[in-house]
């Protein structure tokens, strides 16, 4: 075993890298004035219980066969990182305060790169419990749990109140790729409240999906339902996003090449008009037929048959008198403006391929335009990024 409790006078840098053999590491109730360096290294056991490190703590790409204590009056005031570890037993940070440089000790040197704005990092890790709970303060950096395996997530967050104590403002939690088999937390608003810390730029999908199984799994149905319910709202928030961002960048684009609000509201009218003339005369020439297949397979719908009444002519064969007739008006709106219809596409269908085809590049246009026009005058645009 290598020891070292209650040392009073402050300790210089710690530098073990690629040392692995089978003892326990205590450092232990230690004020360290210099970076604790363990890159590479593999201990049974590793334990800062109640020490105070004013400088960085890295640890990336260690094994600990045993168990890691980051716990009980443990300060990393600068940073701990922990990035592709493999701890076969437990991550304990209960009652741990985890701040970013908070000495400004990184600076613009290189470890700042390798720090990356982050106080805590076990990303890429695996461990078979992870402990965070009781924290005296929220972490002031950015924590990372990116693509970690965790058996057992033991954080007991039971209100919001509990992440706001517990974890790093919203924007600071790294997160995608997390798994964790179980986990002591099932109050559905505080871990909504957590999801929610999550990193913008990240995906959030894989973060409710884990919640939502392991919940299940658990026996918490309500719970998992309301995580459920608040996925598939953020789902449905995020593709309405990227719409927005698309059609967003391309009235930038027009509005560069001279393409106003004006003049895209005239081009959608134009466009609109040129689209039921074509409607017009296609009906004109009998392009449309009823969508009722057994409208199609009666004998009454070829002209060339003999048929009984209730049938009438329209252009080169009959439909049943009481079927809605043909309106190129609504037939045009119903392609051109989505989300809004007239009924008539849902009664009428185009006999060609050929016309298929171009009413399938309405609906295009039309989509295109209107939304553009609808963003526009929502004012969207206007607050491109």
């Amino acid at each position: 075993m290598l020891r070292s409790t209650n040392v009073l006078r402050p300790a210089p840098e710690v530098r073990i890298e690629n040392v692995r053999n089978d003892k326990v590491l205590s450092l232990e109730h230690c004020f360290f004035t210099g970076p604790i360096i363990a890159l590479g290294c593999k201990f049974l056991w590793l334990s800062l219980t109640g020490s105070v490190l004013t400088d960085y703590f890295d640890m990336r790409s260690s094994v600990i066969t045993g168990a890691v204590f980051l716990r009980w009056g443990f300060e990393s005031l600068t940073c701990t990182l922990m990035r592709d570890v493999t701890v076969t037993g437990p991550v304990d940070c209960t009652g741990a305060v985890f701040k970013y440089d908070s000495l400004g000790r990184i600076g613009k040197g290189p470890f700042n790169v390798d720090a990356s704005l982050e106080s805590f990092a076990l990303a890429r890790s695996s461990a078979a419990a992870l402990f965070w709970k009781d924290m005296p303060v929220p972490p002031t950096g950015i924590v990372n749990l990116r693509n970690c395996r965790i058996g057992s997530f033991r954080d007991e967050i039971n209100t919001v109140a509990d992440v706001t104590r517990d974890w790093p403002r919203p924007g600071n939690l790294r997160m995608s790729g997390l798994k964790y088999e179980e986990r002591t937390s099932a109050n559905p608003e505080a871990l909504l409240a957590w999801i929610a810390l999550q990193t913008e730029s990240e995906v959030r999908y894989g973060s409710y999906q884990t919640a939502i199984k392991v919940l299940s799994e658990s026996g918490h149905e309500l719970s998992a339902n309301e995580i459920i319910v608040a996925k598939q709202r953020y789902t449905a928030e995020r593709e309405h996003s990227k719409l927005t961002k698309v059609l967003r960048y391309i009235y930038i684009g027009l509005s560069r090449a001279g393409l106003g609000t004006d003049r895209i509201a005239a081009i959608t009218v134009l466009a609109f008009a040129a689209c039921l003339l074509i409607i017009v005369a296609a009906e004109n020439c009998g392009q449309f037929a009823p969508k009722t297949t057994e409208i199609l397979k009666d004998p009454c719908f070829k002209m060339s048959n003999p048929c009984a009444s209730g049938w009438v002519p329209y252009h080169q064969f009959r439909i049943p008198a009481y079927y809605p007739k043909f309106n190129s008006l609504g037939y045009t709106i119903d392609l051109f403006i989505p989300g809004v219809s007239y009924g008539v596409s849902a009664d009428w269908r185009p006999l060609s391929d050929a016309m298929t085809a171009l009413t399938l590049a309405i609906r295009v246009i039309g989509s295109l335009l209107v939304g553009l026009l609808l963003v526009c005058v929502s004012g969207i645009a206007r607050f491109s990024r």
